[in-house]
């Protein structure tokens, strides 16, 4: 059976993924459970909706997902990865500053760095 119609592999051309953006996913990777059991933790949940409302807490869960989206896609190398994880990231800094909650920085500060990377290796992402 003849490859000839296939695409090449990343592997054949050289491209591979940096291993800066490989360590920097990893971490976004590890956090997720962490996040996840800290949002359904019910002491956490009823913080967070009482400091900032129902709304706070249900967006924290969603961002939460497409980051892990957002982390997959980079890890993938591909480009619509930066899209997802750009668009929450700063969908989520906005609507945490309009709250007056300026902590969202320190809060974003993986997400901002995975992104400044990705935009470094974009040329070699799909």
């Amino acid at each position: 059976m003849s490859n000839e119609g296939s695409p090449p592999k990343r592997e054949a051309l050289g491209r591979r993924r940096p291993i800066i953006l490989t360590l920097l996913c990893m971490m976004g990777f590890i956090g997720f459970p962490f996040t996840v059991m800290q949002l359904t933790d019910p002491s956490i949940k009823k913080e967070i909706i009482e400091a900032a409302g129902e709304k706070t807490y249900r967006l924290d869960i969603l961002s939460s997902i497409l980051f892990l989206v957002g982390y997959a896609g980079i890890w993938l190398m591909k480009r619509w990865g930066l899209v997802v994880l750009a668009a929450i990231t700063v969908y989520v800094i906005w609507y945490y500053l309009t709250l007056n909650m300026t902590f969202i920085f320190m809060r974003s500060a993986l997400n901002i760095i995975i992104l400044l990377m990705g935009a470094l290796h974009i040329k070699e992402m799909d």
